[in-house]
């Protein structure tokens, strides 16, 4: 897989994940998951690889998660709020999977914070 908002690298015994969505602060969203999660499958199944470093490209780690769910449009357009809610309850598991995917992860993480650390990295700041 090709990434566009992450970058991955190995160097020795080390993958190197960097956010790489500046002009946002790198805030997370359900594309860079998917970026993100295929990227661990990566690293994980790379015996050569012991440690994950995860970094933020630009002037700040991460913003946290990107709060435009896209949801307003179609609240605008009259969805229902039911169709609504399950949509964020979604979003926002797999926000919370994305977290505890790194928690869980077999290989040590780092995470190399520099400037903005908020929202959902401030718990894997925390966790790595």
């Amino acid at each position: 897989m090709s990434y566009r908002l992450i970058r991955y690298a190995t160097e020795g015994p080390l993958a190197w994940l960097s956010l790489n969505r500046p002009d946002k602060l790198n805030a997370i969203n359900a594309a860079m998951i998917a970026e993100l999660n295929d990227a661990l499958d990566r690293a994980e199944a790379d015996a050569t690889v012991r440690v994950i470093l995860l970094s933020g490209e630009g002037r700040a780690f991460s913003s946290g998660f990107d709060l435009d769910m896209g949801l307003e449009e179609e609240a605008d357009a009259g969805v229902d709020e039911n169709v609504l809610k399950d949509a964020m309850r979604r979003e926002l598991t797999r926000d919370f999977d994305i977290i505890m995917r790194f928690w869980d992860c077999p290989k040590p993480t780092v995470a190399a914070v520099h400037a903005y650390c908020l929202g959902g990295h401030c718990l894997a700041r925390h966790l790595a």
